[in-house]
């Protein structure tokens, strides 16, 4: 059986449909800039095998990675390390042409095209959200002021799709992220900073115990003097329901990477 890889294409979601030219040129050089960064630590701290990430000239980033198992918390650490940025990623997993080997941008094949087709469809869905609020405001109001739209409207636009030639696999995983792309939503860059960079998620490949989201607030609280050992207090004490995000986005990727070992990695051992 073909060796497999999966290919990273994404983007940061604009704050305004209408965004001109010089703010998306000023958006993509900050991206230029934390990618670099995102690439060494990735890399050399992590140990994940990945091409460096490139920019393109539409804004879109790109790479590919040979370590199927660590994919979903590559994404994970992924948005964390790109704060401020809300980051749409399409993920295709698939055969690659040529060689594993840099720049990302010039890598062909299967899983780049199902990563391309897996950002074209969340941009669709953000578009159709985006339309239905436009309905909702134009169409007649009843007594209350309210809309006749349906719930929909009020969603949040999803922010991550895997495609791969396994269609029960995707199908899963889209559940998945149904899950889990609301948490990423409500996700502050103070909730993200306890979390990425100074928590180190494990290898998976490496037989090593992951960190759990609670060693990650452990360290917050170690860093913020919470713990008495310097002899300060936290200004603003965690919430529980911050626990409750980090818990339930541990879950889902460890849910991805199930599936993942289940569907792909299984069958080659």
């Amino acid at each position: 059986m073909s060796k497999r890889y999966a290919a990273i294409l994404a983007e940061a979601v604009p704050k305004n449909a209408k965004t001109d030219e010089r703010a998306r040129a000023v958006t993509r050089e900050k991206l230029q800039g934390l990618l670099a960064k995102a690439s060494r630590a990735q890399q050399r701290e992590l140990r994940w095998r990945i091409v460096p990430y490139n920019v393109t000239s539409g804004g879109e980033f790109i790479t590919t990675t040979a370590n199927l198992e660590g994919l979903p918390w590559i994404l994970l650490d992924l948005r964390g390390r790109l704060q401020p940025f809300l980051l749409r990623i399409g993920v295709g997993i698939g055969e690659l042409e040529g060689h594993f080997q840099q720049p990302a941008k010039n890598l062909t094949g299967p899983c780049i095209t199902l990563a391309r087709e897996a950002l074209d469809s969340l941009r669709a869905e953000h578009l159709l959200l985006l339309e239905s609020r436009a309905s909702r405001i134009s169409e007649p109001q009843d007594a209350r002021g309210g809309s006749h739209s349906s719930s929909a409207i009020g969603a949040r636009c999803p922010l991550t799709r895997y495609h791969s030639v396994n269609f029960d696999f995707d199908a899963a995983v889209t559940e998945i992220c149904k899950l889990q792309d609301p948490l990423i939503h409500k996700m502050h860059v103070s909730e993200w900073s306890a979390f990425v960079p100074n928590a180190r998620f494990s290898k998976p490949a490496s037989g090593r115990r992951r960190r759990r989201s609670e060693d990650a607030f452990d360290a917050h609280r170690e860093r913020s003097g919470e713990s008495g050992q310097r002899g300060l207090r936290c200004r603003k004490p965690l919430r529980v329901f911050q626990r409750a995000y980090f818990a339930q986005l541990m879950a889902a990727s460890a849910g991805v990477q199930h599936l993942i070992t289940e569907r792909f990695l299984a069958q080659c051992s």
